[in-house]
């Protein structure tokens, strides 16, 4: 409240003075070219005071309303200019032995200044559910840092990225190797993939959901959901087989079951 008191008599004192200094230079100025004897009366002066204490205060809020436009102005364009990481395209390539499926995400700024904004830290956990809503595993998605496949120890694997506005990022969801029914998660901290691993996350043939919450240092969370089929048929290392499709969020009634 004490830095309010000041800032307002400050302003009020500058307006008052500056009205003043021009009410009053323009009476004397008009007194003196009528009649240089003329004495105004006492109440001429307390009108002018009225006016002074009336003017000021319009005055100061009139140019501090402005300075809030100007400031909301540029609030918003940093606000317009904040990173928007969203679902390009999906993605499923043969490599070597497995066949791969992954999310090209991309950040897309809308900025009227054009200014780019680079999403920094940009995370993603990672969501498996059953067609009843039940989580089955969840887990912190890897970033691929290509985007096409590369020799596995060319590869760095990632828990958070900056994504430049443009840039696709690959997420990489998973993968199924040759001639095997099962459908392996690709998370960060699995040491070597994709070689089998004791705690490795696996799933069957089966329809499940995906929940891919994003967030990032500069970026407010986002979820998008997905359909995950994985048919019931070995994988063939030149087919896209187990299919992931973006989808509305799905509601799931109290026995669990999907509703529309």
């Amino acid at each position: 409240m004490g830095i309010s008191f000041k800032e307002y008599f400050a302003a009020f004192g500058k307006w008052g003075f500056i009205v003043a200094a021009i009410i009053v230079g323009d009476i004397i100025g008009i007194v003196q070219s009528v009649d240089q004897k003329f004495i105004l009366p006492q109440l001429v002066w307390w009108l002018v005071l009225i006016l002074i204490l009336v003017l000021s205060p319009v005055i100061a809020f009139h140019h501090l309303r402005l300075r809030r436009d100007q400031l909301q102005k540029e609030l918003d364009g940093i606000k317009n200019s904040r990173p928007n990481v969203v679902y390009e395209s999906r993605w499923a390539k043969p490599f070597a032995n497995e066949y791969y499926t992954c999310l090209m995400l991309q950040n897309r700024v809308v900025c009227p200044s054009g200014d780019i904004s680079t999403s920094k830290h940009t995370r993603a956990r990672i969501e498996i559910l059953n067609s009843s809503g039940i989580t089955i595993h969840s887990w912190t998605g890897r970033w691929s840092d290509n985007n096409w496949p590369k020799d596995y120890a060319d590869i760095d694997i990632q828990n958070q990225r900056d994504i430049n506005a443009g840039d696709p990022a690959r997420l990489d969801i998973g993968f199924r190797r040759n001639g095997e029914f099962e459908f392996r998660a690709w998370y960060n901290w699995l040491p070597s993939l994709p070689e089998p691993q004791p705690d490795s996350i696996i799933f069957n043939p089966d329809s499940y959901y995906v929940k891919v919450l994003l967030w990032a240092a500069n970026m407010a969370e986002k979820e998008t959901w997905f359909t995950l089929q994985i048919p019931n048929v070995p994988q063939s290392n030149d087919t896209e087989q187990v299919k992931i499709t973006p989808t509305k969020k799905p509601v799931f009634d109290k026995e669990g079951s999907h509703t529309e």
